[in-house]
């Protein structure tokens, strides 16, 4: 006999909603929960940075206790000896200090807040380029859609590093604002092809041409009746695109053609460590573990909801 109970359970189970199944089947995977929560951790002591540190990024030699004596343990000790090299970790600078006797943990603390600024929002201009352009070839089609594919094909051409080091060299500054754009302008080519390929094959189905039928115009069905569609590829390619951009704005900042010291970033902390990798590690080692953690949490992240957002999973 069949039980009532399981059957009725099993005509329940198709009026889930899609979300609720996604997140059923996010949170099983244990990586990509990981990577969110290490994410959140991030941001929000990023955020906090000015009450989480003891010691800012751009206050006076003095206040940075450059050349002055702390405690450790029994004895006192220099921050940076008589020789120029710094202090290692200890129990008052948990990370050590650096060439000029700052916190190394401040330091990169204060560079997550640079480096995931710039990488969100070069994301952001990435993802509203390449969803307007995208969309308006795939939807127009025929000569439309030749046009901006031959010219974002010439994009990708160019080797993108190589593109932003001669935009950051033409436009002689290294503004926040200035590598945000950079960054985002060099990279929206790749959601740019996502978004045309998503749309090419829903610009025909029934929803959109009812919406055309029933009197709404172009960019109503753009915006409005496609775009929702694309939300999960969209979030995914974005988790994913935030990885690709920190380590973009570090290869910038490391070569001179990004955030400018004093504002620190990951980059340029690693930049500054160099010369002393061998007497004074901790310099470079710290910054560039913030950097593989930072973009190994995204890209779980990112594997984890595009697992989860599949449709075919559904």
């Amino acid at each position: 006999m069949t039980d009532p109970d399981k059957h009725s359970h099993d005509l329940l189970l198709p009026n889930l909603s899609f979300r609720w199944h996604a997140w059923r089947r996010f949170r099983r995977d244990r990586l990509a929960i990981a990577g969110g929560i290490f994410i959140l951790f991030l941001m929000v002591i990023s955020a906090a940075a000015p009450l989480v540190v003891k010691y800012g990024t751009r206050h006076s030699p003095f206040q940075q206790h450059m050349m002055d004596k702390i405690t450790v343990g029994r004895g006192q000790l220099d921050v940076v000896d008589d020789d120029g090299l710094p202090m290692g970790p200890n129990r008052v600078f948990l990370l050590g200090a650096d060439l000029t006797g700052r916190d190394v943990l401040s330091r990169v603390i204060y560079g997550g807040r640079v480096s995931l600024l710039v990488a969100l929002l070069a994301t952001g201009v990435s993802l509203v380029i390449g969803l307007i352009w995208g969309t308006v070839a795939a939807y127009y089609g025929s000569f439309v859609d030749a046009a901006l594919s031959r010219l974002m094909e010439l994009m990708m051409a160019f080797p993108i590093l190589l593109l932003a080091i001669a935009l950051a060299s033409a436009m002689q500054s290294s503004s926040l604002l200035v590598v945000i754009l950079i960054i985002g302008f060099v990279n929206w080519t790749y959601i740019g092809r996502i978004v045309r390929g998503q749309v090419l094959s829903l610009r025909k189905r029934e929803f959109v041409e009812a919406a055309r039928a029933l009197g709404a115009g172009d960019v109503h069905i753009m915006f409005r009746v496609i775009l929702p569609n694309l939300v999960a590829p969209l979030i995914v390619y974005s988790t994913l695109a935030v990885a690709g951009n920190i380590l973009f704005e570090t290869a910038l900042s490391f070569l001179g053609l990004g955030v400018q010291p004093p504002t620190p970033s990951w980059g340029n902390m690693i930049r500054e460590g160099m010369s002393y990798y061998n007497v004074a590690w901790w310099i470079t080692a710290f910054p560039g573990l913030a950097i593989l953690l930072t973009v190994l949490a995204f890209n779980l992240l990112g594997d984890g909801l595009r697992d989860a957002l599949d449709p075919r999973l559904k």
